[in-house]
């Protein structure tokens, strides 16, 4: 979600995830697209196989080239779902 007082969204930012040694991935998103500041969202962050070993995940957010600060993005957590 976004407060109100949200700002620095006009350019995109990059969403990823990392399975060490497994896989990488990474793409852009314009949050400044996606519906209304006052509502959750769920932003895809990609698509993955799960190793068959156990292991860490990492996601990230960060900013692109732009040199503009962001604020204002809530986030209420991250859930990784089977595609069965």
């Amino acid at each position: 979600m976004m407060k109100d007082n949200a700002a620095g969204f006009t350019h995109p930012v990059k969403l990823g995830f990392e399975i060490p040694n497994v896989i990488e991935e990474e793409r852009e998103e314009d949050f400044s697209e996606l519906g209304p500041k006052d509502k959750w969202i769920e932003v895809p962050v990609g698509k993955f196989t799960a190793p068959h070993q156990a292991g860490q995940m990492e996601m990230h957010l960060s900013g692109t080239e732009s040199l503009v600060w962001k604020k204002g993005m809530v986030f209420a957590g991250a859930v990784i779902r089977s595609k069965n």
